[in-house]
């Protein structure tokens, strides 16, 4: 990786500069080294001398200037290297560092960007965890792609990384949900704020007998509502999206006693009374949020003895740590938001880092259609459904368009442009540039050309030649960003402007033309090309298309 390569440079650089100095004992402050705006016209540029000044007491622009001096011998890496004040340091690459990589992407394929960041530490991603009261929503599906997409990358970096399902399967919405089936069954109205959706007359209607026979058990009725829901929604919609999780864990499982008669849920609150974080008033127990930053006082355990939905989550997260979770990262919409502190703040109490744990809000998916906005509504079952998204666009579409914006900012999601096979739908933009690639090779073969990996890449002068393996080389640094930010969005900007290049390219240059030494050298770059397309679209759980 050059940005790796040049760091590891600099980094020799900086150990000269200080020991120049006379200074010892020093440890160099963190730098950073990116791509510069496009009118500086270097390849790299660091703020390395600016964050070394304080600690040397130096001008940055006279240490800027020793950096140079160490690292400009070094003819085969760098092609030229300034600096500029304040202290920045611009360098271009050689060519040839950057042909080396188009040759490495061809050697390690699909394995192309894998790092061992991770050193294989137990990471969970506990995401979508929607209560299994009716089908998914176009927000659940922004939620999902954003945790099945992070959990790829983060796999790819060795990270040893489990998906899980949070399955509400207790509480007053579920025993709404229970009752509400029966009513549907009886054909009578459901209870106030209950779910009058038709999927509850489509479950009735498939399951009159077991309805029937059971109907007088209520725990019998709450489980099998819970289990058709989740066949129905939670794996069914789930798998069609391209979604399968490692494990599910109930709500319930919480509350199951041990040979010593307690539950996980009795023995975290044990934990927070030993440490004093809990306390009893009017009845009731609460939870002592307010020396963790929250507002007010949750109470965990209501006056009538029943458990508030803190009390679950508090031992849930007990229980995640209680595995060997190093990292726990949750996905929550952003209504949620309140939720936060209170949770992290029993995570403390509890004994734990709370750092561990990282939380990812969502914001709203505005779905337009004949650009009229969707109205929602859950109970009412009129919504947009994940299910109905997919049907009608794909899920790589879905895929694709939920991850085109930070999840902090709202996203307006555009049913039409989604559905359209030409250039101004993006997915659509960058799965044709792959198949436009394997195109290439079908017509090469059927010329008689063939493709070996031994083509002259110094061939390879054109302008938008050099910027696509240039933008090619950059994607194991992205990764690395991706992962250490949790935002796998910018592997779609990337993509974008990557394919933009190739099909302007293609355009104004024959790959396969008269000279075969330079159609090789072609070949090869659209092979490296192709490769990276195809890592990155799977990192996102999208298909790439051989033909379109």
């Amino acid at each position: 990786m050059i940005k790796k390569e040049l760091s590891l440079i600099i980094d020799e650089a900086i150990k000269k500069v200080i020991r120049n100095c006379g200074v010892k004992d020093i440890k160099a402050p963190q730098y950073n080294v990116e791509v510069p705006p496009g009118n500086i016209g270097a390849d790299y540029a660091t703020n390395a001398a600016m964050v070394l000044a304080p600690v040397l007491k130096k001008s940055p622009f006279l240490i800027a200037e020793e950096i140079t001096a160490e690292v400009s011998g070094n003819k085969e890496f760098f092609k030229a290297v300034e600096f500029v004040k304040p202290g920045f340091i611009n360098f271009h690459i050689n060519e040839n560092v950057f042909y080396n990589e188009v040759a490495r992407i061809l050697k390690e394929g699909e394995d192309y960007g894998r790092q061992d960041m991770g050193k294989k530490k137990k990471v969970m991603i506990e995401f979508v965890s929607a209560n299994p009261t009716g089908p998914f929503h176009v927000g659940h599906g922004r939620g999902a792609a954003l945790g099945d997409s992070l959990a790829n990358i983060m796999k790819a970096l060795n990270y040893n990384v489990v998906k899980e399902y949070y399955v509400n399967d207790m509480g007053n919405q579920i025993d709404l949900l229970a009752d509400s089936l029966l009513c549907v069954y009886d054909n009578k109205d459901v209870p106030p704020g209950g779910y009058e959706g038709n999927y509850l007359k489509e479950i009735c209607k498939n399951n009159k007998d077991f309805i029937r026979d059971n109907r007088s058990n209520r725990e019998v009725i709450r489980k099998f509502v819970v289990d058709e829901m989740l066949e129905r929604y939670a794996t069914k919609d789930l798998v069609d999206f391209g979604l399968f999780f490692d494990n599910w864990f109930y709500e319930s499982s919480l509350y199951k006693e041990n040979k010593a008669g307690k539950n996980e849920a009795d023995v975290a609150l044990d934990k927070l009374r030993a440490n004093k974080h809990v306390y009893e008033m009017d009845g009731a127990l609460w939870f002592r949020s307010t020396g963790f930053a929250d507002d007010k006082d949750r109470v965990v355990i209501r006056k009538d003895g029943t458990r508030t939905y803190l009390a679950s989550d508090i031992a849930y997260h007990h229980n995640k740590f209680e595995r060997g979770f190093e990292t726990v990262i949750n996905i929550w919409g952003a209504d949620h938001h309140g939720y936060i502190d209170r949770v992290k703040g029993a995570i403390s109490g509890l004994g734990y880092d709370s750092e561990k744990l990282k939380i990812l809000l969502y914001q709203l998916v505005n779905l337009t259609r004949e650009g009229k906005p969707v109205v929602m509504s859950k109970r009412k079952a009129d919504y947009v459904t994940l299910r109905q998204v997919i049907d009608e666009v794909g899920s790589d579409a879905c895929r694709f368009f939920y991850l085109m914006r930070n999840a902090n900012t709202p996203l307006d999601f555009d049913l039409e442009l989604a559905k359209k096979q030409s250039q101004e739908n993006p997915v659509y933009y960058v799965q044709y540039a792959y198949a436009r690639i394997c195109s290439i090779f079908r017509e090469a073969k059927k010329m008689g050309i063939k493709f070996t990996l031994k083509g002259n890449l110094n061939l390879l002068k054109e302008p938008e030649e050099l910027t696509i393996i240039k933008k090619l080389s950059s994607y194991p640094d992205l990764l690395l960003y991706c992962c250490k930010t949790l935002e796998p969005h910018h592997l779609t900007g990337y993509m974008q402007d990557l394919v933009g290049v190739f099909h302007s390219y293609y355009m104004k240059h024959r790959v396969l033309g008269d000279d075969r030494e330079l159609t090789e050298s072609r070949l090869m770059l659209a092979s490296a090309l192709q490769t990276v397309v195809r890592n990155s679209l799977k990192m996102l759980g999208i298909s790439t298309p051989e033909e379109m």
